[in-house]
């Protein structure tokens, strides 16, 4: 078994919910898409509480929220209007994981601008 180690991070998964699937299939009508089964994922403070997590996803969730509509659909004009926290929670389950293995200790991370 390999040797296994933890990052010094915490996960945070953002997925999405049946409404952004409905969006998807209203702006693509009568078009065969290939829906995208990924997710938002995002390496965050291990030593959060939920309370710092959540403040954290409200003054994140726009970026968050484009990434994902942009992943299905590079035309901003075709995104929700008015993309407020409470359709971010209506579109989109989180899930955060407190520990987060790295099973290739001797590959160097690299980071890269996005």
């Amino acid at each position: 078994m390999p040797q296994r180690k933890t990052l010094n991070r915490a996960l945070l998964i953002v997925t999405p919910k049946q409404p952004f699937y409905d969006w998807v299939d209203e702006v693509f009508a009568g078009r065969e898409v290939d829906v995208m089964d990924e997710c938002w994922t995002g390496l965050i403070d291990q030593d959060w509480e939920i309370k710092e997590l959540e403040r954290f996803l409200k003054a994140n969730y726009a970026m968050i929220f484009e990434d994902l509509l942009e992943g299905m659909c590079s035309f901003p004009e075709f995104w929700p209007e008015h993309r407020s926290w409470i359709l971010f929670n209506q579109w989109f389950d989180w899930h955060y994981s407190s520990m987060v293995w790295d099973f290739l200790p001797d590959k160097r991370i690299r980071r890269e601008a996005y």
